[in-house]
C-alpha cells in the first residue's frame, strides 16, 4: 500500500507541472493537421516549373548528384537518409507512417529502422537497455545503380522524393552505397537525460511531452518508449515511475 501511495504521488508530482499547458498541445495539433503535404504522385504529376516555384525546391534541384564517385562501387545504391536519430524529428512508426502516405506506390522504397536493423553484434541481452542506430534511412529502390552503370541520373525526380519527404522528415544528406560512420547506441530504457540514471525528472520530461509542451528528439523518444509500441503515453510514464521506485 506505501509503495502504491508513492507511485501516486510521484505520478501527481510530474502531471501537476504540466496540467496547465495542456491546451498548448491541443492548439499544435490543430496547426499539424491544418498543413499541407503534397504527395509524391502530386509533386510528379508538376510541371518542373511548377515544382520549382514550391519554396525550397530549388535549392534541392540544385544540389545535384555526381554519379562519377558512385560508379566505382559494385551494386551502389543512392541512400537518402533522412534524419539523424540523436537530435531530429523521428518518431518510430508515427514517422513510416506519414510518409508512406505521401509516397504510395508512386516510387519504390525501403524504411530502414534505427532499432530492428542493428546488427545482433551490437545488440545487449540486458533487457532493460535499449540500442538504436545514429540514422533513420528512406532508401528508393527506384534508383539502384550497378557498378560502371552511365545512365543519366534524373535529378529533377530525385528532388521531388526529397521534397516530398523533406514535409515530414528534413533531410539531412544524401549517401551512396553502404553509409559510413553509422553508429550504434546503447541507453537504459527511461533514462532521457542521459544521466545513467532513471528519476523524476524523466518522468516529468515523459509527462510534458504527452501534453504538448516538451519537445523529445528521436533518440529521447526511442528511450522513452518502455513498451515498445511505438508512442510515448501514460503507459510509458507509469512504467518509469515504477522503475524509479524499484518495482
Amino acid at each position: 500500500m506505501n509503495k502504491l501511495k508513492r507511485i501516486m504521488a510521484a505520478m501527481a508530482a510530474a502531471v501537476t507541472m504540466v496540467v496547465s499547458c495542456v491546451s498548448v498541445g491541443a492548439e499544435d495539433s490543430k496547426a499539424n493537421e491544418e498543413s499541407k503535404n503534397y504527395t509524391l504522385e502530386q509533386l510528379f504529376d508538376m510541371s518542373d516549373e511548377e515544382f520549382l516555384k514550391l519554396e525550397g525546391a530549388e535549392s534541392l534541384y540544385n544540389a545535384k548528384l555526381s554519379s562519377e564517385p558512385f560508379n566505382n562501387i559494385s551494386g551502389m545504391v543512392y541512400y537518402w537518409i533522412g534524419d539523424s536519430v540523436d537530435d531530429g524529428s523521428y518518431k518510430r512508426g508515427k514517422t513510416e507512417k506519414e510518409l508512406s502516405a505521401l509516397l504510395g506506390d508512386t516510387v519504390k522504397y525501403k524504411f530502414i529502422d534505427p532499432i530492428d536493423n542493428v546488427p545482433e553484434d551490437y545488440k545487449t541481452d540486458d533487457k532493460s537497455k535499449i540500442t538504436y542506430r545514429s540514422v533513420f534511412e528512406v532508401k528508393f529502390t527506384d534508383y539502384s545503380r550497378s557498378e560502371n552503370d552511365t545512365t543519366p541520373f534524373d535529378n529533377m525526380k530525385f528532388a521531388k522524393c526529397r521534397y516530398c519527404v523533406d514535409q515530414v522528415i528534413p533531410t539531412k544528406y544524401v549517401m551512396s552505397g553502404v553509409p559510413m560512420g553509422i553508429m550504434y547506441t546503447t541507453s537504459t530504457k527511461g533514462d532521457m537525460d542521459g544521466n545513467n540514471m532513471v528519476d523524476l525528472a524523466d518522468a516529468t520530461s515523459i509527462a510534458k511531452y504527452n501534453v504538448g509542451i516538451y519537445p523529445l528528439n528521436s533518440a529521447q523518444i526511442l528511450v522513452g518508449d518502455m513498451n515498445g509500441d511505438g508512442v510515448i503515453d501514460s503507459l510509458d510514464l507509469s512504467t518509469i515511475i515504477e522503475k524509479q521506485l524499484g518495482k
